[in-house]
Order: C-alpha cells, then structure tokens, then sequence
C-alpha cells in the first residue's frame, strides 16, 4: 500500500511539473502586444543576418560572373562570323565542315551556360529585392502599431540594414540587368543562325556525297580545272595560315609537350620492354624492330592528340588529324609483330597500300583540294594504290589477308567508277573506311586466334573456367570494341562525339516497339555475358559431379534448369529493354495458348515427360538401359527427348514419352556390376573337382571380377555329351561386360589346356548289329 501512495505522488508532481509551463504562458498572453511584435522584430533581424551573409558572397562572384558574361559577348559575334566564314570557305571538305560546325554549337553552347549563370545570380538579387519589399512593408505597419519606444528604435535599426543592402544589391541587379540584355540579344541572333546551319549542313552533305555536278564526260570538269589549280594555289598560304599554329609561343608549347610529355612516355616504354622481353631482339628480330616502331609513332601520336586538346580551333584539325594516322600506323604494326611472334607470319602486311590510301585521303581533305581537281587526282591516286594493291597477291598470305586484298581490289575498281561518275567524296568516304574496316578485322582475327590457341585447350577446372570467360566474353567484347571504335572513325567524319552519341539513341518505331542502337548493343552484350555465366555454371557443376558420383543425377537436373533460368532471365531483360508491354503480352499468349495447346500436344507431352525422368531420377546420364533387344548409354536427358548410344555406336534420340510409357531396363540404376553366368562344358571322366577350382582360380585372377559376391561354379546338367558347368562372376563394368566375358573364356581355354582337361565337343556313337544279309539281283540289259 505504501508503494502504490508513492507512486501516486510522484506522478502528480510530474502532472504538476508538465502543467506549470503551459500555466505560465498563458499567464504571459493577457498581454499578447509586446511579446508579438518582439517576436516579430527577431525574426525580421535573423532573416536580415541572412540576406546579408547571402549577399556578401554573392557579391564576390557577381562582378567576376558579369564580366565574364560581358567578355564573352564582345567576343562571341567576332568568333561566330569567323567561324560562318570558315564554314563557307571549307563547304567541299566534310570532315572540316562538321569540326567548324562542332565549334560554332560549342560557341554557342558555351555562351547560353554564361548566360545561365548570370540568369541565376540576377534572379536571386531580384528575389532579395522582393524580401526587401515585403519586410519594409511588415515594418511599416510595425511602426504604427507598435506600443513602446524601444521597439521603434529597432525598426528604425532594421531599416539602416535595409538600406545598406539596397545599396549593394541594386548596383549588381543593374549591371547583371544591363549584361544580359546585351547578351539575350546577341544569343538570340546566334540561336537563328544556328537555326538556319542546322537546316543547311544535312542538306549540303547530302548534296556532296550523292548528288554528283559533274562526270568524267563532263567538259566543264576540263575547262575549270586550270582556275581550280590557281585558285587553290592563291588560297593555299591561307590555309596553313588557318590549320597551323601562327605564332612562336604556340610552337614553344608544342615542343614542350614533345619534349616533356612524349620524351619520357617513350623512355618509360622501351624500360618496361626491356625488362619484361630481354630476348625479344635475338628471338623475333623483325617482330622486335616492328614493336619499336610502332610504340615511337604511337607516342608521337599521343603527344598531337595532347597538343590538339590545348590548341585552339581550327589548329587543332592538324594535330588531330596527324595523330589519327599515325595511330592507325602504330596499329598496323602491333598487329603485324603480334602475328610475327604467334603465328610466324612473315610476309610483310597486305595494309600499307591502303594506309597510304588513307594518308592520301586524309591529305587531300586537309588541303581542301578544289573538285575539279579532286575529280583527277583521287581516280589516279585509287588507281596506283589498286596497282601496289595488286601486287601483293603474289605475297604467301594467309587466308584473311587474301580474301582483304581480293575485296580490296574489287572495292578500288568500284570507287574509280564512282570517282569518274562524279561521287568522288562519296569515293573518298568508304575508301577511307574501308581501310578502317579492314585495320579492325585483321588486329581482331589476330587477337582472336592468340586467345583460342592459348586458352582454347584447359587442362583443369580453373583454366576452364577462364577458357569459358575469355572466350565467352572477351572475344565478342574485343569486336564490339572494334565496331565502336569504326562507327566512332566514321561519325568523327561527319561531326563530333555528340553526334554518335545522338545517333545511339536514335529510336527505331514500329507501332508500339522502340528500339535504337544502344539498345541493340546492350541486349547482344548481355547474350554473351549470359552465354559466358551458362558456360562456367555448366563446368562447375560437370566437375561437382566427378566429385559426388553418388547424386550423378541432381547435376544435369540443376543444369537443364540453370540453362533454360539463365535464358529466361535473358528473355525477360530484353523485353525490358525493347519496353514491351507486358500486359498486352500477357493477353496475346493468353489468346494463343488454346491454339498453341493444340498444335504443340506432342511437344508438350515430351516435356512433361522429361520432367518427370529428371525429377523422378530413374534414368540418369550415363545409365545403360535395354529396350526390348536394344542396349544403349544414356548420353543426355533433354528437356524434350533423350540422346542414347548403342553398342553398334549409333545415336539415337528417342522422345521422352515412349520412355514414360514403355518398358525398359535400367543395368545401372543402383550401381555399375553386373552378374554374368559364362556356361562350360567339359568330357565325361574329367574331374569335377579340380574343374571347379580351375575356374574359381580364373575368375579370381581377373581384375574385373568382383570378389564380393563371390564368384562360383554351378553344375548344371549331366548332358548327352558333355558335364555342364557355369561359372557366376559379378563384373564390375557393365559396359565391357562382353569383353570381360571373352577374356575369361581365353583364359579359361587355357587354363584346361595347361591342366588336361578336355572340353567336350557333341559326340555319336554308331553300333552295327549281327543281322541277316538281304540277297540283291543284278539284271542283265536287255534291247527292247
């Protein structure tokens, strides 16, 4: 009781505790006035402290982010009309046409991110403005209603904050006002120029690659070629002027780079060979000069690439362009040290002509050669290419590389007649590819061969699994990135990444299907990341099931089912990705399974039959089974039929419902033994003692013969020619068990040689009997 008293007063002291607050403020509320308006001056301060902090440092970046707008608009329409005009001189050159296209979206793109900055910092000034006025307007009434004097001296204080905020507020709003309006104009003349590029350029490429001016029967084509020689001659300076760096601090820039960017880079290199090959030189000295080369021309390549991304436009066309091909080089001579140290190639590569093809190409687009000219020189440089082309059939080949330079040939003829047709860009474009095409699948064959020679044999579970992997995923990885790297080449000929990256989401639409490249890319990547998980999952449990010989028939169970999940799973992401509705496939399948029921009864009665064989494990691979006078081995158990080899070595694949639904004889259901009676007769008056004991002598010295059950010998009959023995052995090979059988019977044989005993063979006894003789008469002949 006295417990409970306790209890009861301390919670009414905590009751008391809690109420005791709440009492005293509504004690303070009868005089609601003061309290209210105090608050109110507090929170007008806090969200003054607040303004203010935002506000210094804003305006630290206010003046910077203006000017730079400002900057950037005095020299956005310069750059933007030197670019137009470049645009306009370079209009017979794809490749330049696109880069200076890329560089005015660049421009442009670049000056609306600059106007977005200052967009944000001028709406955020305008917004302070906006508290400014709302907090003047609170404090106005405040001043009114307020009852002491000591709350107007704050007012009078805040609005000293005010003011001084307004003051560095409103010379920032006006100068980020005034930057604007400068700048939305101008942006707003780019924006319909760009407009009218965007209109222009599908159209003039177009106009280039597939709507030839002239032919080779042309007369003008003859006429303007002397004013297209002097003309490009005039404008030549013009144009090392335009694509190469103009002044000695840029060139000082680019030495720098060589010399302390590509210098070491290729130090480090020739280390690392030397340590990692050190009898590369003696083993492989062609091979050793190739991998030299090549990695040399691929540093320089490196440090033009380097030198393209530091430069500005339209340098850099120069620097790209010259790492471009120099890199193509280095890999041409990658490969072909790959090929002279694996496979032990050593004629010389069938691609140098068509690298100078290329180079050429390449030259002349630089160059911006006038058409009438173009029209004559690139026919005559197709023509001797195809001429050194030719050549190299005479050169002991493989038979890729034979079939490059059969296709090549054929090519070369097809782009001289393009060429004197008047396609001659269009000529130059493929041919241009092609060579690209061409470095990709032979440096693809190569390294696909090195991978199958070397990983294509495993010797235990782990190198398997890594044959499955580098095979299964590494190989299509290495294509696909060859595609890419093409399809890039090729897209970087007609505008910049942005482009290929447009052209991957290009959706393909066919009533409710949308598919693009990207994802078409995705679902083939994922049918060889799927193949490649089936293939491990299958050798690990192939070698689980050497391990555990007792559960031999849970394995191809869990492999049927891991095959078809994993391709269901498969199945399932690809209709993801292509968006397929569910639903309306759920309908359709459902409209169709009644017809289908029909159709397929059969099939589907096989797979429910191989169900139950694999779950109700009464054939196993590896079983022998017997049907009616068939023996065969089960080889695999399928979802649908059941793949057996007879003892004559034929396949058979029988469905799995004649195997639910006839009998047959599973040999090896418990285990591999087998019992075989091997019958022996042998002559009357041998001993059958010692003939007993011959063949238990026999059956114990062979290694096949089970010593547990015993084997022993049985007389059957006392026949008409022989004493009938059998001898009962348990063989432990039901496979070999012929074999077994007529090695015993060998030694059997002479065994009773060795120890006199006779096999009997039939035998026929004949007794003559005394009996009386029958008189015969001999007629004589008589003429009728």
């Amino acid at each position: 009781m006295k417990k409970t008293s306790r209890y009861i007063f301390a919670s009414t002291l905590l009751i008391i505790s809690l109420l005791l607050p709440s009492l005293s403020f509504c004690a303070v509320e009868k005089d609601p006035a003061p309290g209210f308006w105090g608050q109110v001056i507090i929170s007008k301060e806090a969200q003054l402290r607040a303004l203010s902090r935002g506000v210094a440092l804003l305006s630290m970046n206010v003046d910077k982010k203006v000017a730079e707008l400002s900057e950037l608009t005095s020299c956005a329409g310069p750059r933007f009309h030197e670019l137009y005009f470049l645009l306009l001189v370079n209009r017979r050159s794809p490749y330049d046409l696109e880069m200076i296209y890329s560089e005015i979206d660049k421009l442009n793109n670049n000056f609306a991110a600059k106007i977005s900055e200052v967009e944000k910092v001028n709406n955020y000034l305008n917004s302070i403005q906006g508290v400014l006025t709302e907090i003047d307007a609170t404090l106005d009434k405040l001043n009114v209603e307020a009852p002491n004097e000591k709350e107007k001296n704050a007012v009078r204080n805040i609005r000293n904050i005010m003011t001084k905020l307004k003051a560095q507020i409103t010379p920032n709003a006006l100068m980020a006002a005034e930057a604007l309006k400068k700048a939305e104009e101008l942006k707003k003349n780019l924006d319909a120029n760009m407009k009218k590029i965007d209109q222009d350029i599908p159209s003039h490429l177009k106009n280039i690659m597939l709507k030839p001016e002239l032919n080779i029967f042309s007369r003008e084509i003859w006429m303007f070629l002397p004013f297209g020689w002097e003309q490009w001659r005039m404008q030549l300076p013009n144009i090392f002027f335009q694509k190469l760096p103009d002044n000695k601090d840029k060139y000082i820039a680019i030495s720098f780079i060589f010399l302390f960017f590509g210098f070491p880079l290729f130090l480090l290199g020739i280390i690392f060979y030397r340590k990692k090959f050190p009898g590369m030189k003696k083993k492989y000295p062609v091979a050793h000069v190739l991998l030299r080369r090549g990695w040399l021309i691929l540093v320089i390549a490196i440090s033009f690439l380097a030198n393209g991304t530091v430069l500005k436009f339209p340098e850099t066309i120069a620097f790209y362009r010259l790492g471009v091909i120099l890199v193509s080089w280095s890999a041409i001579d990658f490969v072909w040290c790959l090929k002279r140290i694996f496979i032990q190639k050593e004629h010389p590569t069938p691609l140098i002509p068509l690298f100078w093809l290329y180079v050429t190409g390449i030259s002349y687009q630089f160059l911006n050669i006038p058409y009438s000219m173009l029209f004559i020189l690139w026919p005559l440089t197709v023509a001797l290419i195809m001429f050194f082309m030719n050549r190299k059939k005479k050169d002991k080949l493989p038979s890729s590389e034979k079939w490059i330079v059969r296709i090549s040939l054929w090519a070369g003829l097809i782009m001289l007649f393009m060429s004197f047709g008047g396609y001659v860009y269009l000529s130059m474009f493929i041919s241009l590819t092609w060579f690209m095409v061409c470095l990709g699948v032979q440096f693809g064959s190569t390294i696909n061969f090195i991978i199958r020679h070397y990983y294509g044999k495993a010797n235990n579970k782990q190198h398997e699994l890594r044959r499955i992997l580098i095979i299964g995923l590494g190989i299509p990885l290495i294509w696909f990135s060859i595609i890419v790297f093409v399809m890039i080449w090729i897209v970087t000929q007609f505008g910049e990444i942005t482009l290929f990256r447009s052209l991957l989401g290009t959706k393909l639409h066919w009533k409710n299907l949308s598919i693009s490249i990207l994802d078409v890319a995705m679902i083939v990547f994922l049918f060889f990341v799927f193949k490649s998980l089936s293939g491990v999952i299958s050798t690990s449990l192939t070698h689980l099931a050497s391990k555990k010989k007792n559960e031999r028939g849970l394995f191809p169970l869990l492999k049927v089912l891991t095959f078809y999940s994993l391709w269901g799973v498969w199945i399932l992401l690809t209709l993801f990705i292509l968006k397929v509705n569910f639903t309306s496939l759920a309908v359709i399948l459902g409209g169709m399974s009644v017809g289908i029921g029909f159709g397929l009864q059969n099939i589907v009665n096989n797979i429910t039959s191989g169900l139950i064989i694999m779950f109700g494990k009464s054939l196993h691979e590896g079983d022998i089974i017997q049907i009616n006078e068939t023996w065969a081995t089960v080889l695999r158990i399928n979802m649908r039929t059941t793949l057996v080899e007879t003892f004559d070595h034929a396949i058979i694949e029988m469905p799995n419902s004649e195997i639910i639904t006839n009998r047959f004889t599973n040999w090896t259901m418990n285990d591999n033994n087998i019992r075989r009676d091997i019958p022996v007769g042998v002559a009357y008056g041998s001993d059958i003692r010692k003939v007993e004991k011959v063949l238990l002598d026999v059956a114990a010295s062979h290694p096949a013969v089970l010593k547990e059950p015993m084997p022993s010998v049985l007389l059957l009959n006392f026949g008409s020619s022989s004493i009938d023995f059998a001898l009962r052995v348990w063989l432990n090979d039901i496979s070999r068990a012929m074999t077994i059988q007529s090695d015993i019977r060998k030694i059997i044989c002479d065994e009773f040689t060795a120890n006199n005993i006779e096999i009997s063979f039939p035998q026929l006894d004949i007794h003559l009997k005394d009996a009386k003789t029958i008189p015969v008469n001999i007629a004589e002949k008589t003429n009728i």
